[in-house]
């Protein structure tokens, strides 16, 4: 790995290049960035640091050469060489000869180191960077009359700006001070020559707003930034001898600087450590400065990333608190100076006191988390059977190592510190693991109440404290037997579904291939009718919940199987009872495929074959509503009992198991038709046949009145 992995193509970027291989401090190593080499310099036994060549834009393979520039090791990433910078425009266009102007110049791929010059002239300008494609510069002086601008990231190779810079003769400005403003702090001195009483001096910043300036002497002058106004701002110089144009600074009134936080917080007192620290309205010229409480103030070397990020040095020989200072050196008022704690350290004997997981698969690659005491960065590395393995320490009582591949069976993971080995904590056991194989689950149906247990079948489960069950995606208890079984229980209740059964051994990779299906509770409340006859064929219609599971169920009447369940659906299904040779009452229960009997509280029963011995009256009007009484045996006396004449049902009323009573329907045609009487659904043949016959018709009457005592004699005819 190098850090950073990127750089301008003129090189001069100092690089952090890591290997896997340890380095020694005696040997002589060189970087090389595809074929250019550089020398290298030991920063610590797994990395060096170099300074990159000048190479083109591109992507290149960066290695660490030893004797003889023999590869000594493969840093395992590619360098980027991005372009030289471009400039493409600046504000203002114009400016003073003799006092002084701030440039802002637009381009792409500005770098901090960048130089600027006019062309034609010897002297060069350090800008300040304020992104890739932004920079700032103060120009003392130019020559008069149309200039050009001249950009270098190296000091050797210019770009051309193609806009013209006119310079022009004014009031001469030395500096401002201080360009960067933070606190309450808002007043701004312009130093400078030729100030005069005779022309109208004022400050402007921005477009709008206007502050007049107080003149000192000949040669120096004071105005005030307004109060509500905060970040990059430009400013100008009026001068009433000069209308055509005006003179533009750039001032920065910024917040406080400050240090959030710094990664890590501590480091060996034998060798330095690259330390991150983060924090807000930082500079590019910032530094790092250590503070002891015995021997005074170190710098140390800092690189400047963003605003909010620079990367300084650990200083070597110091144990102790330190104070870790970042310092703002162009901010000459307000906080210039922002600090944290920092630890450096001597090594101890590295403890261990638990490793999570217990356990890793074969083929490596776990994260293994470490717990103990005395871990520290760039110093403790892990290993496993004496093999140093990839490590990170997250703090000083933290690491992560990752599992390399091993053969099945115990482990040695032990903790290595400092330049010799005999620094090592007590090692701590754990297991290689195979994948675990679930061949069968049982019971393979279930209804899904709490309490279930699983016996689970199949080979290489794990007895480690992560090993464990999943059903459905969720965690259950379990139980370990051997290598070969264990159990899995489930204290709540489950829906309806089918629901995979999984097990692990090392708390993270759960492997399953066997489901158990689960299903509602099948409860059956009611049966109607609650009758058959002994010939069986009766269509029944059962009620109650979970239903839809009964699909391909036989309806069982005591030990008689019937039909196979008919349209089965949620709350309610049919079936169709069995011969029976005997009259009486039967338990109605279900049979699924695998021979499990659902049973219920209903009861059939089971009548006498019903007989119909005579119909009277045997004939009637065709309109109906003709009262019959039907007489027989083994009539019921509960349940839905009804007449048929021919195709057309009619009302009956059961009296006792011999008689009952029925009214004729309306019939839309005369004749004979056959009776019968219909038991629930089941219609149940008879001999007895009944007539509809056309009803008379009475045309008139004589005589058509009479006495009121009676005894009138009258004559009806008709049809």
């Amino acid at each position: 790995m190098i850090t950073p992995s990127t750089g301008p193509v003129y090189g001069h970027t100092l690089c952090r290049v890591a290997t896997q291989r340890k380095l020694s401090p005696e040997q002589a190593f060189r970087c090389s960035f595809g074929v250019n080499k550089v020398e290298a310099s030991f920063f610590d036994h797994f990395s060096v640091v170099c300074y990159t060549p000048r190479g083109s834009q591109g992507l290149f393979d960066v290695r660490v050469l030893g004797i003889g520039d023999n590869i000594f090791a493969h840093s395992g990433q590619a360098f980027l060489y991005y372009p030289s910078p471009v400039l493409l425009s600046m504000r203002p266009s114009t400016g003073s000869s003799i006092s002084g102007f701030y440039l802002t110049l637009i381009g792409r791929s500005f770098q901090s180191g960048s130089i600027l010059r006019f062309s034609g002239t010897a002297g060069v300008l350090h800008p300040s960077l304020v992104s890739s494609s932004l920079i700032l510069v103060f120009a003392r002086s130019c020559p008069e009359g149309d200039n050009r601008i001249e950009i270098a990231g190296n000091g050797q190779d210019f770009e051309t700006i193609s806009n013209a810079f006119l310079c022009e003769s004014s009031i001469y400005v030395e500096k401002i001070h201080p360009t960067v403003i933070s606190g309450n702090s808002r007043t701004i001195s312009i130093v400078g020559e030729r100030f005069s009483q005779g022309s109208i001096l004022a400050c402007q910043f921005g477009r709008r707003a206007r502050t007049d300036l107080e003149l000192i002497t000949s040669s120096l002058m004071s105005c005030r930034v307004p109060s509500e106004m905060f970040g990059n701002l430009s400013m100008s110089i009026y001068d009433s001898r000069n209308t055509r144009r005006t003179r533009l600074y750039l001032l920065h009134v910024q917040n406080p600087l400050s240090v959030v936080s710094i990664n890590p917080s501590f480091a060996c007192s034998a060798r330095t450590l690259l330390i991150d620290v983060y924090g807000m309205n930082i500079l590019p010229d910032s530094h790092c400065i250590f503070t002891t409480e015995t021997d005074g103030v170190v710098s140390t070397e800092t690189m400047f990333v963003t605003s909010s990020l620079v990367r300084c040095l650990s200083p070597e020989g110091f144990v102790g608190n330190l104070t870790l200072c970042l310092h703002n050196n162009v901010l000459l008022v307000g906080n210039s100076r922002a600090c944290k704690p920092f630890v450096s350290y001597l090594l101890y004997d590295p403890e261990i006191v638990a490793v999570f997981p217990t356990s890793a698969p074969i083929f490596g690659g776990r994260i293994l988390t470490i717990y103990g005491n005395n871990f520290y960065p760039t110093q403790s590395v892990c290993t496993v059977d004496d093999q140093i393995i990839y490590s990170k320490v997250v703090s000083i009582s933290q690491m992560e190592c990752v599992a390399p591949p091993h053969d099945p069976g115990p482990a040695n993971l032990r903790v290595l510190s400092g330049d010799q080995e005999d620094i090592t904590s007590e090692g701590i056991t754990f297991k290689y693991v195979l994948d675990p194989t679930i061949t069968s689950v049982s019971p393979f149906e279930s209804y899904g109440e709490s309490g279930l247990v699983l016996t689970v079948k199949g080979s290489h489960f794990a007895d480690t404290i992560e090993a464990g069950c999943k059903l459905a995606g969720f965690p259950i208890k379990s139980l370990w037997l051997s290598s070969s079984q264990v159990e899995c229980s489930v204290d709540y209740g489950l829906g309806a579904g089918d629901f995979l059964v999984e097990y692990t051994n090392d708390g993270q990779d759960y492997i399953g291939s066997q489901s158990v299906r689960v299903g509602m509770r099948i409860r059956m409340s009611s049966i109607e009718p609650s009758i058959s006859t002994r010939r069986g064929g009766d269509l029944l219609k059962i009620r109650g919940s979970g239903l839809s599971q009964t699909v391909r169920m036989t309806c069982m009447f005591n030990e008689y199987n019937g039909s196979t369940v008919m349209d089965a659906q949620e709350g309610q299904f049919y079936c169709r009872t069995p011969h029976s040779l005997l009259p009486g009452s039967v338990r109605f229960s279900l049979l699924s495929d695998d021979g499990t009997s659902i049973r219920s509280n209903l009861l059939v029963e089971y009548i006498p074959d019903l007989v119909a011995d005579s119909l009277f009256p045997s004939a009637g009007p065709s309109r109906g509503s003709i009262e019959v009484a039907v007489r027989g045996e083994y009539i019921p006396l509960s349940g839905s009992v009804r007449c048929v004449f021919g195709d057309s049902e009619a009302a009956g009323l059961v009296v006792t198991s011999s008689y009952m009573r029925c009214i004729t329907p309306l019939s839309r045609q005369v004749g004979t038709v056959p009776f019968s009487i219909k038991v629930g659904q089941t219609a149940i043949g008879t001999s007895l046949k009944y007539e509809f016959v056309e009803p008379p018709e009475i045309l008139g009457m004589i005589p058509s009145q009479g006495p009121t005592d009676g005894g009138t004699k009258v004559l009806m005819y008709g049809s």
